[in-house]
């Protein structure tokens, strides 16, 4: 009989657990993917903040922040997880970044609008600034999510880890039209003086004295 009683609260308490968890959306995941790893000195490196899965997501509060020493903030945008192109039905209280951390707080209006797939949150471009040799982190340090009950909780976050190798980015001086219109010029002054040449080393007549 005891045993019975003991069975019947686990059972009871896992079904309330995952109530609990159904509500806010199960192990929804905080997760920054990079677009390439490794990465040089100076090559401009995409940093993706996914929610997956999320299930009945209706609003976020995400930020990420990086080594300054290693790895620059040039922006941050939206990403397409909330429909933020469609007025009225995302309201935005927070969007804001610098050197070294970018943050982002939106919220669906309207519960017909609450998101149950996955996507990116939000996107930052970041400029490597160390040598070869040294690894970093994108870390991510805030990850709230508010369900569509207005439960507010913490999800899984994972960081990603960049590793940087040697070499540097190869630039270009300039667009392929200007390269092309330069070598041109240049050939033009080449002819230019190959003929003004060709007509100085040109022998004259001789002039036969009068007698």
């Amino acid at each position: 009989m005891k045993r019975l009683a003991v069975l019947c609260l686990v059972v009871t308490l896992s079904l309330v657990a995952t109530s609990a968890l159904a509500q806010t959306g199960g192990e929804t995941r905080v997760e920054v993917v990079l677009d390439a790893n490794p990465a040089r000195f100076g090559q401009i490196v995409n940093a993706d903040v996914w929610l997956r899965p999320a299930v009945n997501v209706a609003g976020a509060d995400i930020a990420i922040e990086v080594d300054n020493a290693c790895l620059l903030v040039e922006r941050m945008t939206p990403g397409s997880f909330f429909p933020f192109a469609d007025e009225g039905r995302v309201f935005i209280p927070l969007q804001t970044s610098d050197q070294r951390m970018a943050r982002l707080a939106a919220n669906i209006l309207g519960r017909e609008n609450v998101m149950s797939a996955e996507g990116v949150f939000m996107r930052i471009p970041l400029r490597v600034l160390c040598e070869s040799g040294q690894t970093t982190t994108v870390h991510i340090s805030q990850a709230d999510i508010v369900d569509d009950l207005g439960t507010m909780f913490t999800a899984v976050m994972q960081d990603a880890t960049l590793t940087i190798v040697g070499g540097t980015v190869p630039t270009v001086s300039g667009p392929p039209w200007a390269i092309i219109v330069g070598g041109l010029l240049l050939l033009l002054m080449i002819i230019v003086v190959v003929v003004v040449m060709s007509r100085r080393r040109k022998p004259q007549p001789a002039v036969r004295p009068n007698r």
